[in-house]
């Protein structure tokens, strides 16, 4: 982009990164789940680093596949109990720790979904007694009583997210069009759903590959051309698109004057193939959401 050829060809591109702070559930949640975690950690401490946190497991899987690895080694010196409880113990930790990142990176209710996924699961291990300890039956009783709620519990980007674009579109009116990055499906789907309470001024599609997924069928070629052409028509009946990885490369989507990366990516040249979506044909923005402390 630095090429003087291709500058006189280029627009300017705004380039901003919002820092987006955890709300008091979220942190009350993840203290609550942490907890729990740190609980079933306990017959695993032998196994793993010395003084390791709870929180260090959350983004290192190999240190409590590492750990697995050890006990099975050794299980000729165990009795089968022993390793049943290791292997018990491992199993639900694994379920914890990803309902917390759920918690962190997507909202309440991947959390939620995750946790009543787990607690079916375990009705059937040891007569559900593990469902009725006190650490969570705490965690449980508080997540349940959130989702009984009429309002949805947006996730801290997602209110973000929806005051970026009410401001971008009540400041620019019907002439522009934007996209929001995603990495996940369930992501994307929640995102769609979250700002299209703002219409008419916000009207956001799905964008998202062929492949079916749990919970999606995916698009086809069809009715991924024809949702392109909605959105690049500028008629206002579709002026957000939320895309997976498919919106990065290879189709003419048209001018775009905002993009948004809801997540972050670890991959530089994916980043720079969203923000290339804007700033084609005038000026355009792009914005990096990050999740404080854990991004």
């Amino acid at each position: 982009e630095d090429d003087p050829c291709l500058q006189r060809y280029m627009h300017a591109r705004e380039m901003e990164t919002v820092l987006v702070r955890p709300n008091t559930l979220i942190e009350t949640l993840q203290t609550q789940a942490q907890a729990l975690a740190a609980n079933l950690m306990q017959p695993l401490r032998s196994y793993l680093p010395r003084g390791v946190p709870v929180e260090k497991l959350s983004g290192d899987a190999a240190l409590l596949d590492d750990a697995r690895e050890k006990w099975r080694r050794k299980r000729g010196t165990l009795t089968p109990d022993a390793v049943n409880a290791l292997e018990t113990a491992h199993r639900r930790l694994c379920s914890c720790l990803k309902a917390i990142d759920l918690l962190v990176y997507e909202g309440f209710e991947s959390f939620f979904n995750e946790l009543r996924s787990f607690a079916q699961k375990e009705q059937s291990v040891d007569d559900g007694k593990f469902l009725h300890s006190p650490r969570f039956n705490q965690l449980w009783s508080s997540v349940t009583a959130h989702n009984a709620r009429s309002e949805p519990i947006l996730h801290p980007k997602q209110e973000v997210l929806c005051g970026i674009l009410l401001d971008h579109f009540a400041n620019h009116g019907a002439d522009t069009k934007a996209i929001v990055f995603a990495q996940y499906r369930r992501v994307v789907a929640g995102i769609e759903s979250t700002l299209n309470r703002h219409k008419p001024l916000i009207n956001a599609r799905c964008f998202v590959g062929q492949a079916a997924s749990k919970g999606s069928a995916g698009m086809n070629q069809l009715e991924q051309r024809q949702l392109v052409e909605r959105f690049k028509s500028g008629d206002g009946d579709c002026n957000v698109l939320v895309a997976t990885s498919i919106g990065e490369e290879g189709l003419d989507i048209g001018e775009v004057d905002l993009i948004v990366q809801y997540d972050c990516l670890s991959s530089h040249i994916r980043t720079v193939q969203r923000i290339g979506r804007t700033g084609r044909k005038r000026n355009g923005r792009a914005i990096q959401l990050v999740t404080a402390g854990v991004e």
